[in-house]
């Protein structure tokens, strides 16, 4: 399962799915607050996951505890273009059940995975995607 985050983004999510044409299912994460993606279609197999306004970490905590057994899941922004086509398969079958994959984003590298792919039984040891005492900065850091 892929998480998108996306906050009065409409035209960086839009852009994401016409760039990065992700194969596999997922949600995009919005605020209840937020009319800006009324009557946005998504691709096949992705849905608009809605909650209060809140952290990045609980976000993506919360979508974890509502669909907590997936075989991996995934973090991205709105803001990339992944490629090559397969790229969302690449990384969940790099991840495996209970490891960590992540592309390079074309800055840091192998030096650090800004978006991620974890392995679902590696999630569930922790029982958190996203370290609970964080907000948003050093999400993907940890």
């Amino acid at each position: 399962m892929i998480f998108v985050p996306s906050r009065k983004r409409r035209s960086s999510l839009n852009r994401f799915f016409e760039t990065s044409c992700p194969t596999l299912p997922g949600r995009v994460l919005i605020d209840d607050d937020d009319d800006s993606y009324e009557g946005m279609k998504l691709p096949e197999g992705w849905e608009f996951l809605v909650s209060g306004r809140t952290s990045s970490s609980k976000r993506l905590n919360e979508a974890y505890m509502l669909i907590p057994n997936e075989p991996f899941y995934g973090q991205i922004g709105d803001d990339y273009v992944c490629k090559p086509h397969g790229w969302d398969k690449m990384l969940a079958e790099s991840c495996g059940f209970s490891k960590i994959a992540w592309g390079n984003d074309g800055r840091w590298g192998d030096r650090l995975c800004t978006s991620f792919f974890i392995g679902g039984e590696l999630v569930r040891m922790f029982d958190w995607l996203a370290h609970p005492d964080l907000e948003h900065l050093y999400v993907d850091s940890v």
